[in-house]
């Protein structure tokens, strides 16, 4: 269960093809903005996707979060949201995101194990990314769990 938190957060409908027009600028851009605001960052970036069902072409929301740390008020183009609490089964991929595919699939295997049910809803947390050596990675991945 990952704890309740306060985030800036970008949300979009897209689909895993166009999503890349994503990766790396959001996050530079809810940062500059939490700087603004005097909010510290509290945490990795986080990718929320809800509804994807792992096809490239299915349509489904993304919101891009950045935690935060709010000491006043907000003035800007993201939306402050508190992310709630989340039950979930997780993993720590190591390396490039191309195969992460493999890293759900496993999850979902360990979810039908234990009886569990998806909620449709998963979260990968990007405590490194390193877009010239991906190699170098470290995405934590939440599948979400009732």
């Amino acid at each position: 269960l990952t704890a309740e938190m306060q985030a800036l957060v970008f949300s979009t409908e897209t689909t895993f093809i166009e999503m890349t027009a994503f990766v790396g600028g959001k996050i530079e851009e809810m940062a500059d903005e939490a700087a603004a605001n005097n909010m510290q960052v509290a945490g990795a970036p986080i990718w929320i996707y809800t509804g994807s069902d792992g096809n490239p072409e299915t349509r489904f929301i993304l919101d891009i979060c950045l935690p935060v740390q709010s000491t006043g008020k907000y003035n800007g183009t993201f939306e402050p949201r508190t992310l709630p609490a989340f039950s979930h089964v997780g993993a720590t991929h190591l390396g490039p995101w191309e195969n992460l595919g493999k890293t759900y699939g496993q999850l979902m295997g360990e979810i039908m194990k234990q009886g569990e049910q998806y909620t449709g809803v998963c979260r990968e947390i990007y405590h490194v990314m390193n877009l010239q050596n991906p190699l170098e990675n470290i995405t934590e991945v939440q599948v979400g769990i009732k």
